[in-house]
């Protein structure tokens, strides 16, 4: 028995040499395994406090946790370093409240026990959890006092350290210059870190440098693509990114980068980044809903789906009690709102919005809150009160130095105005170009208006004034030869339905008082490139009138087309879409018009087959079932969209993606059952799955088809193809290649 004591003693002698070792070489994980094992809570808490800060710098929360989870409670809360190590713990879980709690004993303790440096560290705590939920008023007294506390010179860590949280709480507050000074001072201590990097992209963002915080998030996603970091809350990269692009006006981008953060929220088990993910999301599917390809049925999902995002952030923040989460997601909530016409209800999210931004001291978020609501007002007509919010916006975005807001809140004044205010619009233009903002004034973006159309008239009259500026952003609207523009374009579905929109709004069916109206226009949409004679137009229309007749209808029916299309069109002017030239009429080839099967033929043409796919809504205005012209047409692009098909197929197929091979070959089938290609390819997806009594019933289906339709027999290559199929009881590793065909 002695013996086994002895050697007992021996192994804990020599484990506890391990530890101490490992301890010296500054290897406090192995540290930490071996103290476990030989039960000294003592040395395992120091050495815990020594491993932390790296660990959880990695991201690897839960290592951390697990080593606290072995102190016992009582040893943790009567230790100031270890009440701050699970209040930052708290604070990275979102856990807020609780996570003061702990920063709040760590200073009781540390004041206490007179040791100024536990005190500096507890407080610095607290202002972490400000600066994490945005509440730079709350941190400013506290840094303040941190800043009293540190009598002698700091040490350059320490120092730098104080000085990013300096800066970050200064941008909170509306002070870029301010906290660029003090990020220039830190990094001359320390140099760059990936704190700095992030505080200046978001500067860069909220000063509407867009270019340069994309480009500096870009840098450090790239450093730390390998390694894992501590959670960010609303500094995380994906969400800085997705709000970047929503002020850009990429739509799909933003709402990818959104989601995720969203997933990273989760990932990370932070719901404060979730929350925050769901903020953005919602700003990316407003911005999403402005498209046209919503316009024709989505956006108003869209923009249900994004009041959703943000109740949901909103609650989400309530649960956690940060209030703060508010701001952001009421400024969503009141673009909204506004969009679709509620302004009561806008009103009531802008208020909600700017009380807590009042009390957390964002200016910034309340320029933009003020700006929503200005943009609101404008667009329905309310220019009182829109003057009123935009005013206040400007003002904001001139206290937080941001051009972009000003050029925006100057823009919808603009837009706003009742007199001319062609001066003030050359002032945003200088504005724009000095800080490289033309995104703002060429597409769809969060600030702008919905429909960058709207912009297109005052364009024009600054380009009279050989405003080069002007100039440019017509070509880059691609409107360089328009002359006259109304401030909408005349977007056109004639796929699967046909509907109608001058700029975001849709043309409703009371506004069509004549029938033969449509019609006309449905004549000149597919014959667009061509004169078309008056008398034709009356024949195709009015068969069985007397000429005389037939012209007083066409008289009528064309002046009740082009009060559609132009309904703001005084009674002398010439009208812009519709062109007449020796009694003969087209569609103006350059008026700003867009035409969705036109759309999807270029698709075709540079092999967007995605694109293509989206926009074939269905055949070609079906309900002019019996139009010569319409039907060539209409079977045109059909022919089109079945090689559209087949080229998603064969891709699919390609990519070993076979249920998309599937489906792409049953909708073509559905349109030509003779399309023998899909045969093959659907005999092959089935082979690849080792089915290859399904691929044979493919078979048997294409050849009744034929049989059936055409009276012939499948060709060679899909004979052959049966009988390799049928001849190996492999099934091919890689798909065979395979070729559209009809």
């Amino acid at each position: 028995m002695s013996g086994a004591v002895s050697e007992n003693d021996h192994a804990r002698e020599q484990r506890e040499a391990a530890a101490r070792r490992f301890v010296a070489t500054g290897q406090w994980e192995d540290a930490i395994h071996h103290w476990l094992a030989l039960g000294n809570i003592a040395e395992v808490a120091h050495c815990v406090l020594q491993a932390a800060p790296r660990a959880m710098a990695e991201g690897r929360l839960a290592t951390v946790e697990d080593w606290l989870r072995v102190i016992p409670d009582r040893r943790v809360n009567d230790d100031a370093a270890l009440q701050g190590l699970r209040g930052n713990l708290l604070r990275l879980r979102s856990q807020f409240d609780a996570a003061l709690q702990c920063f709040a004993r760590a200073s009781q303790l540390s004041e206490t026990a007179r040791d100024d440096a536990g005190l500096r560290q507890a407080v610095l705590g607290q202002v972490q959890v400000y600066l994490d939920t945005v509440r730079p008023r709350q941190a400013e007294p506290l840094l303040e006092r941190v800043i009293a506390m540190t009598r002698a010179e700091p040490a350059a860590q320490e120092r730098a350290a104080l000085l990013l949280i300096l800066a970050e709480n200064k941008l909170n507050l509306g002070k870029p210059n301010e906290a660029t000074a003090l990020l220039d001072e830190a990094r001359s201590v320390i140099g760059a870190s990936g704190d700095d990097a992030v505080v200046r992209a978001r500067i860069a963002l909220r000063t509407g440098k867009m270019r340069e915080a994309a480009h500096n998030l870009a840098e450090l996603a790239e450093q730390e693509r390998d390694r894992g970091h501590a959670p960010r809350g609303h500094r995380e990269i994906p969400l800085l990114l997705s709000l970047i692009h929503a002020f850009w006006g990429n739509a799909e981008r933003a709402v990818a980068l959104a989601q995720e953060g969203i997933a990273l929220g989760r990932r990370l088990g932070s719901p404060f980044i979730e929350a925050v993910g769901y903020i953005r999301l919602g700003h990316a599917l407003q911005l999403r809903a402005q498209s046209w390809r919503n316009t024709a049925g989505q956006s108003q999902n869209d923009i249900a789906d994004a009041i959703h995002c943000y109740n949901t952030a909103v609650s989400m923040g309530d649960q956690m009690a940060v209030r703060r989460l508010r701001s952001e997601a009421m400024w969503g909530l009141a673009r909204a709102h506004g969009w679709r016409g509620e302004l009561a209800q806008a009103r009531e999210a802008a208020h909600n919005g700017l009380e807590v931004a009042s009390v957390a001291g964002d200016i910034w978020i309340a320029g933009l809150i003020h700006l929503a609501m200005g943009a609101a007002c404008s667009r329905h007509r309310a220019y009182a009160e829109a003057t009123q919010w935009l005013t206040q916006a400007r003002t904001h975005f001139e206290d937080s130095a941001d051009p972009l807001g000003q050029a925006a809140a100057q823009l919808w004044q603009v837009l706003s105005a009742q007199t001319d205010s062609a001066a003030t619009f050359r002032q945003i233009l200088r504005e724009v170009e000095a800080h490289d903002l033309g995104f703002l004034l060429s597409t769809a973006n969060l600030l702008g208006p919905p429909d960058v159309r709207q912009i297109v008239p005052l364009l024009i009259s600054a380009r009279a004034q050989h405003d080069a500026r002007a100039t440019q952003l017509l070509q880059t609207l691609g409107l360089a030869r328009v002359s006259k523009h109304y401030g909408y374009q005349l977007r056109i579905q004639t796929l699967g339905d046909f509907r109608l929109w001058r700029g975001d709004a849709e043309v409703g069916a009371n506004e069509w008082k004549r029938t033969t109206a449509r019609r006309l226009l449905w004549q000149l949409i597919a014959e667009r490139h061509t004169w078309l004679p008056r008398e034709r137009l009356i024949e195709t229309l009015w068969p069985e009138l007397d000429p005389d007749a037939g012209l007083t209808h066409f008289k009528v029916t064309l002046n009740a087309l082009n009060r559609v299309l132009e309904p703001d069109r005084a009674a002398n002017d010439e009208p812009t879409f519709v062109q007449v030239s020796d009694q003969a009429y087209r569609l103006n080839p350059q008026a700003d018009l867009w035409l969705d099967h036109a759309e999807f033929e270029t698709a075709c043409n540079r092999g967007d087959w995605r694109a293509a796919q989206t926009l074939y809504q269905g055949d070609f205005l079906p309900m002019a079932a019996y139009d010569d012209v319409c039907m060539a047409l209409r079977q045109r692009l059909l022919s089109r969209w079945l090689m559209v098909m087949d080229h998603l197929a064969t891709d699919a197929l390609a990519r070993a993606e076979i249920d998309e091979c599937m489906t792409c070959c049953e909708a073509l089938l559905a349109r030509d059952t003779c399309w023998e290609n899909a045969y093959r390819l659907l005999m092959r997806a089935h082979w690849r799955r080792g089915d290859v009594a399904q691929a044979m019933r493919v078979f048997q289906r294409c050849e009744a088809a034929l049989k059936r339709e055409l009276g012939i027999k499948p060709a060679t290559a899909t004979t052959l193809l049966l009988r390799e199929m049928t001849a190996v009881s492999v099934v091919p590793s890689v798909a065979p290649s395979v070729a559209p065909s009809s």
